[in-house]
């Protein structure tokens, strides 16, 4: 058993560059399954309670589940560098076998090797992991606004153990695929292997051709069909703008080789300089296994892409829309119930609660107009997106409204009469009501002809919410709404700085007696309430969780789809060997070689990436789309960030592959 492990040990040695590519994927997977799984570990989370340490659980345990998946990913990645390798040395191996080494013995070396590697990336995983967690454990401390006095360096035994249990899994499954394939292969078969190669199928241009612009219409279709739907999961025309996206993306690396030779014979002076055929001909050889290679890889960038770019500037946006979204330190709603409609405050009373630690209130209730949005606002030329959201206009006291401005530390508005005030401040209709000041001065009701006071639109919300959702709200004197019926009622509190503590704790325990029924046979109705900091606190937990499954996710992505490319191309090196040798008998120089070299896998490298980004600038927009609904979005400085990490990593697995690719055409001349 020591001579295979020697063999085994001067083969890694030896062919290190070979397993560069599948040593950096292991590396970088190892240290992003730990980095990710040893958040909850964290001592700087030591120092948080209550909803918050719920929040990080719940983070804990989904990336705990999403690991699974990526376990399986990883699974996957390593049985198909596993592939490369065999396929790489399939020559060697069978040498091995006619000078009488059985296949048992062959697999055996291979195993050494593979656990080698594996062992070996698994710790310089681990070293690496240790350093990005303290930079996740830093982003997050600064996402909860943890006192970075709290943060500490952390060795989390709890990951470590995990990352272990994974990855031995993954190994073991991946060297028993790798066995079983050794041994269904004839020494015959591994003697020919570099003399294996693939065809296309299709030599009709005219067909490839078809395809291309089929598949070039198919994803315009597919564009302007989510452009029009916009991101709605559950319809039928989203789910089909997706299908036509995935088969038109199919098609088109289906057939961009062979459109590729057509167009470059037509160009006699290009395809016949240097060794230009050669190139080309090696790009297209491989077309009838890598198109849906490069596709799968392109739709991974692509979700990579979409995910970082949008992820962190949704997690700002929410942030940054908070303030309007919620003024006061606490809030209590009651909503109208077919004729009934609750006493807020009498039934807080009911409960128990008493205003103390000089705590201040305001009350305001808002009526139903009776008009829709189209009604009351519709424009003269009929461009009014308002149409999506032809709901009731609300109207309130102007009293009451003062009451909440003065709650909020700003100054009351006074109105003449037959004026009103306008306020709104939901993202998708605030355009088009400052669209409406900017045109009318006038808001014409059936009863009266109201003048607006306010040519900027008030964006004042009249109750805490979890995002910015004010529909169209007019204010009036309080006489001219009297009789009106009363939609929603809204109790507003401010704590006195001197005792945040003691009454943000009195609140939260009402509200939470309201949520799980305590309250239920005490009082007159049912309220819905919060405090701000539990408002923001869940907001932040969501937004967290889903900005670190979307970062855990996008970098998996982005390195499996690295790692796929590079491993495909210097697996085709060893199939190319041959023609190379060939090149060089017929004067080849090494810098026209190399040269040829660097361009296909340029192209190789570039061309999902293009695809890809095309493909994002669709989707990215159809997202913040959907996002500016709630949230005003600006995606720059997160395009900069994924722009930054595509660059290290493409730009790593680029030249990783590249000289991988060298060293195998030379170590064979």
């Amino acid at each position: 058993m020591s001579m295979y492990f020697k063999m085994a040990l001067k083969n890694v040695k030896k062919g290190f560059k070979d397993y560069s590519i599948y040593f950096m994927t292991l590396t970088l997977a190892v240290c992003i399954f730990y980095s990710f799984n040893s958040i909850g570990s964290q001592k700087a989370f030591a120092s948080l309670e209550g909803m918050e340490m719920d929040i990080i659980a719940d983070l804990t345990a989904v990336i705990g589940y999403l690991s699974i998946f990526i376990s399986f990913i990883v699974g996957g990645l390593v049985i198909y560098g596993n592939r490369f390798l065999i396929k790489r040395r399939k020559k060697e191996f069978g040498t091995y076998m006619i000078l009488g080494m059985s296949k048992w013995k062959v697999s055996t070396i291979l195993v050494f090797e593979t656990l080698m590697v594996g062992m070996a990336s698994l710790m310089s995983g681990l070293i690496l992991g240790l350093f990005v967690s303290q930079g996740i454990s830093l982003f997050t401390t600064i996402l909860f606004e943890i006192p970075m006095k709290d943060y500490a360096f952390v060795l989390s035994l709890e990951a470590m153990k995990k990352t272990f249990f994974y990855f031995g899994i993954v190994f073991l499954v991946s060297l028993l695929f790798t066995i079983g394939s050794l041994s269904k292969v004839s020494v015959l078969k591994l003697l020919r292997a570099s003399k294996i190669n693939e065809e296309m199928k299709i030599k009709s241009s005219p067909l490839y051709i078809l395809f291309f612009l089929t598949s070039i219409t198919l994803l315009f279709k597919a564009y302007k069909l989510v452009l029009t739907v916009g991101f709605r999961p559950m319809e039928t025309s989203f789910l089909l703008s997706l299908a036509l996206g995935i088969l038109g993306t199919i098609l088109f690396f289906f057939s961009f080789s062979g459109l590729m030779i057509f167009i470059l014979r037509k160009s006699t002076l290009f395809y016949l300089k240097g060794i230009n055929i050669f190139t080309i001909k090696q790009l297209s050889s491989k077309v009838n296994t890598n198109f849906l290679a490069m596709s799968m890889i392109t739709f991974m960038l692509l979700i990579t892409i979409s995910v970082l770019s949008t992820g962190l500037s949704f997690h700002k946006a929410m942030e940054e829309s908070f303030e309007t979204s919620a003024p006061f330190d606490a809030s209590a709603s009651a909503y109208r119930t077919e004729e009934e409609i609750t006493d807020i405050h009498a039934s807080l009373k009911e409960v128990g609660l008493r205003l103390d630690h000089q705590e201040q209130y305001s009350m305001i209730d808002v009526y139903g107009l009776g008009l829709t949005t189209m009604e009351v606002f519709a424009l003269e030329d009929g461009s009014n997106a308002l149409s999506l959201y032809d709901l009731e206009v609300s109207a309130v006291k102007l009293s009451e409204y003062n009451k909440g401005r003065t709650l909020q530390g700003k100054a009351p508005m006074e109105l003449e009469k037959n004026e009103v005030l306008l306020l709104g401040n939901f993202s998708e209709v605030k355009g088009v009501l400052q669209q409406y000041m900017d045109q009318e001065t006038t808001i014409t009701l059936p009863q009266q002809i109201y003048t607006l006071k306010n040519q900027v639109l008030l964006e004042d919300n009249l109750v805490n919410t979890p995002m910015p959702s004010l529909f169209p709200t007019l204010v009036f004197h309080d006489e001219e709404i009297e009789g009106l019926p009363i939609q929603e009622r809204h109790f507003n509190i401010m704590y006195h700085e001197d005792y945040q503590e003691i009454s943000e704790k009195k609140y939260r325990q009402i509200f939470s007696k309201y949520k799980d029924g305590t309250f239920q046979e005490k009082t007159s109705g049912f309220i819905i309430g919060d405090t701000r900091e539990s408002m923001l606190i869940s907001n932040t937990g969501l937004t967290t969780i889903v900005l670190f499954l979307g970062i855990y996710l996008g970098i998996v992505f982005l390195v499996t789809s690295m790692a796929i490319l590079g491993l495909q191309q210097v697996s085709e090196a060893g199939d190319s060997i041959e023609r190379y040798r060939s090149l060089k008998k017929i004067g080849a120089t090494d810098q026209m070689i190399h040269q040829s070299i660097f361009q296909q896998i340029s192209i190789q490298f570039a061309l999902p990436l293009i695809v890809a980004i095309l493909h994002s600038f669709i989707a990215i927009h159809v997202m913040n789309r959907f996002i500016a609904l709630f949230y005003p979005v600006n995606i720059g400085k997160s395009a900069l960030i994924t722009a930054m990490l595509f660059i290290v990593i493409y730009s790593g697995y680029f030249m990783a592959t590249y000289m991988g690719y060298r060293t195998i055409i030379h170590s064979n001349n």
